[in-house]
């Protein structure tokens, strides 16, 4: 069945529309057993929520060695009321994806798998460095 457009945008609250079926031509090859269908749209309310402090992980090399500047982040969701509430912490895992040494020292993006088609995923700060911890020679030139 076709319809108008809807623009998810502009619609405040749900939408009831009870529409009437037509049987195409020639009516003898199609029973209809009901006359019309009932088209809902629900609509909820988009919500935000914050999820600060966030552990950035290290993907792609072994990060054993290594630091992240800056180690945690802020991670905000948006979406529809139901997707957001259900979206657990455990859920969110910041991460930095390095190719290898050369790309240790330089700016990389911080990625976040969005936990639902539904919800849009912002991190702040949205990059961050990964470097070699320095050690500090020990006493006695080990």
């Amino acid at each position: 069945m076709l319809t108008v457009p809807v623009v998810r945008e502009r619609l405040r609250e749900s939408l009831f529309v009870e529409a009437p079926l037509q049987r195409p031509e020639p009516r003898r090859l199609l029973e209809l057993s009901s006359l019309s269908v009932r088209v809902i749209v629900a609509v909820e309310p988009r919500v935000e929520r914050l999820f600060p402090s966030l552990q950035v992980a290290v993907a792609g090399v072994d990060s054993a060695g290594l630091s992240v500047e800056p180690p945690t982040v802020s991670v905000r969701i948006a979406g529809p009321r139901s997707a957001v509430r259900a979206v657990r912490v455990e859920s969110l895992t910041p991460w930095v994806e390095l190719g290898g040494p050369a790309d240790l020292e330089k700016a990389a993006p911080i990625w976040v798998r969005a936990p639902s088609p539904l919800v849009s995923v912002t991190v702040e700060p949205d990059s961050a460095v990964v470097r070699e911890v320095e050690t500090s020679a020990q006493p006695g030139g080990r």
